[in-house]
């Protein structure tokens, strides 16, 4: 393998396996890092679309998934035939308890709980601050 790397010339030797899983392990491997180095390129490129389509191209035909595709599993066994197997209608029980409204979100502390921590740590940032604020004039003083 050889090429140019910023601008200088680069070569590496590799062994393969004669058997063709280990090639084709290769192949994805570049596929990824060519990806990897197309979705780089898209920082600095004027023409996001050309390289956008590049990365589909290379993912389409090395089978992998990237930023513009993704893999579907397709089973082509019928399981039901609608003529004879009819659909049944069945009533789902809503996950929310009887009573509840949900108006807010509510953890394990409770409304109440939250709005009182809340206006508590309100209280200590503002005492904190309060309390730099008059160190920062004392400091001014002394200065």
């Amino acid at each position: 393998i050889s090429g140019n790397y910023s601008g200088q010339s680069w070569s590496r030797q590799l062994q393969l396996d004669p058997v063709s899983a280990s090639r084709k392990q290769l192949a994805k491997r570049f596929a990824h890092r060519k990806i990897e180095s197309l979705e780089d390129s898209l920082l600095f490129s004027n023409n996001a679309d050309s390289i956008e389509q590049e990365i589909t191209n290379v993912a389409l035909r090395y089978g992998l998934i990237s930023k513009y595709t993704s893999l579907i599993a397709v089973e082509n066994k019928i399981s039901r035939e609608p003529s004879t197997h009819k659909l049944n209608t069945v009533e789902i029980p809503s996950a929310m308890p009887a009573g509840n409204t949900m108006a807010f979100p509510q953890g394990s502390l409770g409304l109440t709980w939250r709005w009182l921590l809340a206006v508590l740590f309100t209280a200590l940032a503002v005492l904190f601050g309060l309390a730099t604020l008059h160190q920062v004039r004392q400091h001014h003083r002394l200065v």
